[in-house]
């Protein structure tokens, strides 16, 4: 059951290694500095906002687990999990787009997203249909 996790892994990384390798290229977009790679947000408003959305999906998260709380809470943990990395990834996305859009690199953190995602719903329904619940 291990190797399989392992190879979607692996071609996860390797997809997203050959897309944004092509989108460089296509599109003469400059590496990032890896020192930056805290400093993610474009502007103080990005900040707030992406601040302002963890409070919210963290507050939303607690109501949901004390009012409701399923037999099996890896789902609820996973979704939280998904939809708030699509959220902020979008916000980072839109941002970079309206503020910084001669840079491009909205179109590779565009592209990363959309992968993600294929490739959290391969994993998600591979684990799901191999993995059965403890509860």
């Amino acid at each position: 059951m291990f190797w399989p996790l392992l190879w979607i892994l692996g071609s996860f990384i390797l997809s997203i290694y050959i897309v944004n390798t092509i989108l460089r290229n296509k599109y003469n977009i400059q590496k990032r500095d890896w020192t930056d790679f805290d400093n993610n947000h474009v502007n103080g408003t990005h900040r707030k906002i992406s601040f302002f959305m963890f409070i919210i999906t963290a507050l939303v998260f607690i109501i949901v687990v004390y009012l409701r709380f399923p037999k099996d809470p890896t789902y609820i943990f996973f979704g939280f999990a998904i939809v708030t990395l699509l959220l902020n990834e979008t916000l980072k996305v839109y941002m970079e787009w309206k503020h910084r859009r001669q840079e491009k690199h909205y179109i590779l953190d565009a592209s990363n997203l959309v992968l993600s995602l294929i490739f959290t719903v391969i994993f998600y329904v591979y684990a799901i249909s191999n993995f059965p619940s403890p509860y």
